[in-house]
């Protein structure tokens, strides 16, 4: 699992913009991005599983046996796909709590959070705007 994350830590902070205000944001957002997606996943393979149960519990009262040992290999496939989904997730959530110091929750903030750019930063930019105004 440590390398799990080691290596999700990575990817969420691949690359730069020259700018940290916003490097940081870009690999929160994708750390955020990251928990979205797997618990997505997840969630899919929950349901798939709670349907399986339900048809399997059906085709054992109906006595179709061959159904019904169908559906209980797709339960212990299910299973195990959750298993491995659930390691992902719960890596993906170490990430983001180690980006922004948040358990991810899934819940949007209702509040803005501005970047401002540093005073070099803003420099730098006005200087790349005069720039391509002159061209």
């Amino acid at each position: 699992m440590k390398d799990l994350i080691k290596h999700k830590l990575a990817v969420a902070q691949y690359g730069t913009t020259n700018s940290e205000h916003q490097d940081s944001y870009l690999h929160r957002k994708r750390a955020a991005d990251a928990c979205y997606s797997s618990n997505n996943r997840l969630q899919y393979y929950i349901k798939k599983l709670s349907e399986h149960d339900t048809e399997y519990l059906t085709a054992v009262d109906n006595g179709h046996e061959s159904r019904a040992d169908t559906l209980a290999s797709f339960i212990k496939q299910d299973e195990d796909t959750i298993a491995v989904a659930q390691v992902d997730f719960d890596a993906d959530q170490s990430v983001h709590e180690q980006l922004t110091g948040e358990k991810w929750t899934g819940i949007r903030s209702t509040k803005a959070k501005t970047n401002h750019l540093t005073a070099d930063e803003r420099a730098e930019m006005e200087a790349r705007m005069s720039l391509r105004r002159a061209s």
